[in-house]
């Protein structure tokens, strides 16, 4: 049997529980090595996960979602 984490797992792993740790879609794809961690998320939530979203802005104005896991 494998050791390899599926991405779900990994994902899973890497979102916080504090939401001013909330982690991007860029971090998640660097750190977790998941092509698309929206659906990954989708999925995670799916299967009943709590994973939570705010948005938040750049210096320049520009929105991005962030994730974590809720209680």
């Amino acid at each position: 049997m494998s050791n390899k984490l599926t991405n779900l797992q990994r994902v899973l792993n890497y979102l916080p529980t504090d939401k001013n740790k909330a982690v991007s879609t860029i971090d998640l794809t660097l750190n977790c090595y998941v092509a698309d961690p929206r659906r990954a998320i989708a999925y995670l939530r799916k299967y009943g996960h709590n994973i939570l979203d705010y948005w938040k802005k750049t210096e320049s104005g520009k929105k991005y979602k962030v994730y974590y896991l809720g209680d």
